[in-house]
């Protein structure tokens, strides 16, 4: 039976043989490293969730501003009636490289 003593971290062993309170204190510490090892592990999973999800908001902020650039092709190509056909082709080809892009990021 393990009674503490005040103000003293590791419990005081009544009637137990100093093995005992060898794989008593054992025991204890395996305890404590397993838990350690499972708040670390907790702490980096959650760290790792962290970090996905601020990447996808700025995947999102950036796609989403993409799209605009996108909206503001299909606005030009309205207006685009005396451009030379050259210069309409060239803009059409960088749209189509835009979205190209904007679909491979889902």
């Amino acid at each position: 039976m393990a009674v503490m003593k005040e103000n003293d971290q590791a419990p005081v062993t009544k009637g137990l043989s100093e093995t005992e309170q060898l794989r008593e204190e054992v025991r204890r510490e395996r305890d404590m490293r397993l838990r350690a090892l499972a708040d670390f592990d907790n702490f980096r999973k959650r760290l790792e969730r962290e970090r996905a999800a601020v990447a996808q908001r700025g995947k999102r902020d950036i796609v989403l501003k993409l799209l605009d650039l996108s909206d503001s092709f299909d606005r030009a190509f309205q207006q685009a009636g005396a451009a030379p056909a050259s210069w309409v082709e060239g803009f059409r080809s960088i749209q189509r490289n835009l979205l190209a892009l904007l679909e491979a990021q889902g």
